[in-house]
């Protein structure tokens, strides 16, 4: 930055105002004219004038000229006048003759100015003003408006020249108005303004805006599936006020529509030729059914906008107009497909009217049971409800008839086993609209043929609230009607006259409201129930019997006429069977195949009705035992013993008789052979099952299916009834490491063991990878060691590979810095009194111990070895004496462990202690042989170890008997072991001192 001060500062300003009044003409003359307009004042009043100033700058001398400003008078069409420039500016008064927007702008060539708007109104003050939604009544918009002339007054109409005017009034001396609105039809802005009295000419002063009433937008779905799948969905708009006359429109955004899915007139732009992105579809009574409404959008919202209207609707692209009366807004979650999703053709059902339901179940692709690549394998759709109960299972569609009986809710529920086994459960609720209703527990618990009875029947909306304006009909073995339009309920409870039940047909009670609205009760009427049943076995057992026999008594008297008998079979089915005879002396009744578990009630009734007795009998499974395996599992792709035998659930006695036990893959689980105790494949039923008959023994070789995600499962059924299973399970592989050396030797011990925990003995057993191909096989114990030298890092793959579904180990191959110390073990006597002593070392190190010192001296190693044993001689001081031990391995990590000794020397015996021994005063040193062999024993008598020969070192013990006790050292099996033992043929060797 540069400061200038004083006369310097004023002579460099003056050389600049010079050189700019030296410029060429041309320079500035190429400079465009720029006109900026004001007026003042801004707001005039009619009648009055008002001056427009331009501050522009034409050319810097001043040069005069003339200007030409272009206007639009209120209601008129554009018009010119000119003005005189003056100094580069001009001032030019206007006199605005009459109410309106007045506009201005000077135009030059193509120099143009600023558009200046003048409003020319009248004084002008509203009165307070509240807010204004549609439906409001008796409205008065009034105010003071001065100078108004003859022939003009004060106007309220709808922005929406369709609409129009919608109320006048003429302005009093006083200036004072007041439009009267008898109600907003419309919302939208209104303007109030001046307007001749055939309403040309209308100026506005002020805007009212008219909010459209609240609809109440509601569905019967809290959330819709994405991506295609047709959804059926109920919409409801519920106006907070009465309407008539108008139009329901519903708009849909938010997410993209499939454009065949939107039934009915819709207004809206197609993208694609095959979806909206907002669509409007119009409506008569406010509730609007998509039964098949398809999303493509996977994931997002759906905006759901209702209004509702007179006027006929100028639609751009589902846009609804602003003068709506009603408006209301629902969004509504759109969610991606489950694994399982469930649809229906109807959102609500009515109560004592049949109705065809239909069920779509599809799977996360669309995909219905039975389509190619659906992930659907087994499915089961469940319908309950006020006297609805029915399922269905595997198929495309699922339809039912339904008739519920009450206002309520029907349930659907869908089980559907996938492709993976995995499990899902769905339910879906459909509303039942009606009334609720239900007959006194008196009657219900006296309705016996011939009984008297005075029902009473209560009947409530869904929700509990006493009806009493129903009419309530009884039929069948009772009849009787009440009519709450002409009888006085109180409560919702109709009583009926007492009267006796003349027949056994069912009592039968229908109810409807005015409105149309329903229930319906149904009870069966029973016989007398006199007679006496007595079954020949009170328990029968599935896969054997296949009939039940029973006598009958009424009082002291056997019945022998025809009987009908009623009963529920284990499935859950009614079963009728009529006139039963009677036959050497009882009823018999064919059950068919018992399959499953469970009790039968009988009802027996005779032909007329009239009478009955009931009878119970259980049905139970017969009990197979599976002696072998004990825990039921068998080891994958091993063959193993089963035995087993099949009992009666009664008594506990074996059954042998009519008896064939089935083994079979479950959900082809696994593959499997079934051979006889010498080894023969038994007879194949279809493939993947077995007949035997029971008792037996038999061989089971079985390999679970790689592919399924569980173990595999052998079902053992008797007479085609599954009483017991077995799994199977794959054998077990362990290694003792999980982490090796590369470029070094590593044992690594494998061990298979069966599914029971059991050893499995001669398996083979390999290594494979980081250059290890190693095989081996188990030993009694299942194991067997490897010695493994990884030439690179990586992974080795453990397996079995006799053994299918194995669990592989992997032992990662590494380099690895040994830092761990060899560990060293010292054993040595805490006292002594021999002046030398014999310590026993041993030294251990998985990196190889490749040297080692005892005080100091060198130890000789034959090579490095994970394991040293070594026995040293050492001689003592009298006193205490430490033993220090150094180990190095062949990393260098070097390891010290000490011992201590205390030396007492003994007292020499005196000469009559002699034990005979003729080397006694060798006893505790070292000796060696001096002749040719002799043999070492582990004690007298017992296992030869090794031939000494001539010049062998030993340790002297002492004599015991004929035996001669030393301590050596041998080399045993890659290491030095130390053994006490015997050297015998006294006559042929001889000891002398080391």
């Amino acid at each position: 930055m540069i400061r200038l001060k004083g006369k310097k500062a004023i002579a460099i300003i003056t050389m600049a105002t010079f050189l700019l009044t030296m410029l060429p003409a041309f320079v500035l003359a190429s400079t465009p004219a720029k006109y900026v307009l004001t007026l003042s004042p801004t707001t005039v009043r009619p009648g009055t004038t008002a001056t427009l100033v331009s501050g522009s700058v034409v050319d810097i001398y001043g040069n005069k000229g003339v200007v030409t400003i272009v206007y639009t008078p209120a209601g008129g069409t554009e018009e010119t006048f000119t003005s005189t420039l003056a100094d580069g500016t001009f001032a030019k008064n206007y006199v605005f003759d009459k109410e309106g927007d007045y506009t201005f702008q000077v135009k030059e060539g193509t120099d143009v100015s600023n558009v200046v708007t003048v409003l020319s109104r009248y004084d002008y003050t509203p009165d307070a003003r509240g807010s204004y939604k549609v439906g409001d009544t008796n409205v008065i918009l009034g105010g003071t408006i001065k100078g108004l002339p003859a022939g003009r007054q004060m106007v309220l109409k709808h922005e929406n020249d369709a609409i129009g005017v919608i109320g006048n009034s003429a302005v009093t001396d006083t200036g004072r108005f007041a439009i009267s609105v008898p109600v907003f039809t419309y919302a939208g802005t209104y303007a109030l303004g001046t307007a001749n009295t055939d309403g040309t000419n209308f100026v506005k002063y002020e805007e009212i805006t008219v909010a459209p009433q609240t609809l109440a937008v509601t569905a019967d779905k809290t959330a819709l599936t994405g991506g295609s799948f047709d959804n059926n969905i109920t919409f409801t708009a519920k106006p907070a006020v009465t309407v008539s006359g108008g139009t329901y429109y519903f708009e849909l955004s938010g997410v993209k529509i499939d454009k065949n899915s939107v039934t009915g007139t819709t207004y809206g732009t197609v993208i694609d030729n095959t979806y909206y992105t907002k669509v409007a579809v119009s409506d008569s009574d406010g509730v609007l059914n998509l039964s098949n409404l398809k999303l493509l959008d996977t994931i997002g919202t759906l905006t759901v906008k209702a209004y509702y209207q007179k006027d006929s609707v100028d639609f751009a692209n589902g846009l609804y107009t602003e003068n709506a009366e009603l408006l209301g807004t629902l969004n509504i979650p759109v969610n991606p497909a489950a694994k399982v999703n469930v649809f229906t053709n109807v959102t609500s059902l009515a109560a004592d009217t049949t109705t065809t339901l239909a069920v779509y179940v599809k799977d996360v692709n669309n995909k219905v049971y039975g389509d190619a690549n659906s992930t659907l394998k087994d499915v089961k759709v469940t319908v309950t409800g006020p006297d609805v109960n029915a399922s269905d299972s595997n198929k495309a569609e699922y339809s039912f008839t339904v008739n519920p009986s009450q206002a309520g809710d029907v349930t659907v529920t869908v089980v559907a086993t996938l492709t993976d086994n995995t499990q899902e459960t769905k339910t879906l609720t459909i509303p039942v609209d009606g009334l609720k209703a239900s007959l006194d527990a008196a009657t219900v618990a006296n309705l016996v043929y011939g009984a008297t009875v005075s029902p009473k029947v209560t009947v409530t909306d869904k929700n509990g609230t006493p009806i009493n304006n129903a009419t309530v009909t009884i039929s069948g073995p009772y009849t009787g009607s009440i009519s709450g339009q002409t009888t006085n309920i109180v409560n919702g409870q109709y009583n009926f006259s007492a009267a006796a039940l003349t027949d056994v047909t069912n009592f039968v009670v229908n109810v409807v409201d005015p409105s149309g609205k329903k229930a319906r009760l149904t009870y069966p009427v029973l016989g007398s129930n006199v007679y006496t049943v007595t079954p020949d076995k009170a328990t029968l057992i599935a896969g054997y019997d296949t009939e039940v026999s029973f006598t009958v008594k009424e009082g002291a008297y056997g019945v022998t006429d025809n009987v009908n008998v009623a009963y529920t079979d284990l499935d859950g089915n009614s079963q009728t069977v009529n006139g039963v005879t009677y036959t050497n002396g009882k009823y018999t009744v064919s059950l068919g195949s018992l399959t499953k578990a469970g009790t039968i009630n009988f009802k027996v009734i005779s032909t007329d009705g009239k009478k009955y007795g009931t009878f119970t009998v259980n049905v139970k499974l017969p009990v197979i035992k599976v002696l072998a395996p004990a825990d039921g599992i068998l080891t994958d792709s091993q063959k193993e013993a089963v035995s087993y035998a099949v009992y009666s659930p009664i008594d506990n006695t074996e059954i042998t008789a009519n008896t064939t036990v089935t083994l079979s893959v479950y959900d082809n689980s696994a593959t499997f052979g079934v051979y006889d105790q010498s080894g023969n494949a038994l007879k194949t039923v279809d493939g993947s099952a077995y007949n035997t008959g029971a008792p037996a023994k038999v061989t089971v070789l079985a390999t679970k299916n790689a592919s399924y995600g569980y173990d595999g499962k052998l079902e053992l059924s008797v007479n085609g009834i599954k009483v017991s299973e077995l799994t199977v399970k794959p054998a077990v592989l362990t290694v003792n490491k999980t982490e090796v050396a590369v470029g070094s030797d590593n044992a690594v011990e494998a061990t298979l063991k069966d599914a029971h925990g059991n050893p499995i003995k001669d398996a083979t057993v390999t290594l494979n990878g980081s250059g290890v191909a190693l095989t081996g096989t188990t030993d009694a114990d299942g194991k067997v060691i490897f010695t493994v030298t990884p030439f690179a890092t990586g992974k080795i793959v453990v397996d079995a590979p006799a053994y299918a579904n194995i669990t592989k180990p992997e032992i990662t191959a590494k380099f690895v810095v040994d830092d761990k110390k060899p560990v060293i073990t010292i054993e040595a006597p805490a006292t002594t009194d021999k002046e030398t002593v014999d310590v026993n070392i041993k030294v251990t190190d998985e990196g190889k111990v490749a040297g080692l010192l005892v005080n100091g001296q060198r130890i000789e190693l034959v090579a490095p070895m994970v394991e040293v044993n070594k026995v040293v001689t050492v001689t003592l001081k009298e006193g205490k004496n430490t033993i220090t031990v150094e180990a190095a391995d062949v990393a260098g990590n070097i390891a010290t462990a000490t011992a201590d000794v205390t030396y007492t020397k003994p007292v020499p015996p005196a000469d009559n202690t002699n034990t005979g021994d003729k080397y006694s005063k060798f006893v505790g040193q070292m000796v060696k042989l001096t002749y040719s062999r002799t043999n070492l024993r582990l004690a007298p008598n017992g296992k030869l170890l090794v031939t000494l020969k001539t010049g062998y070192k030993m340790r002297y013990l002492g004599r015991e008997g004929v035996w001669n006790k030393v301590r050596v050292s041998i080399w045993m099996k890659g290491g030095y072991k130390t053994y006490t033992g015997y050297i015998y043929d006294p006559y042929f060797w001889a000891l002398t001192k080391a």
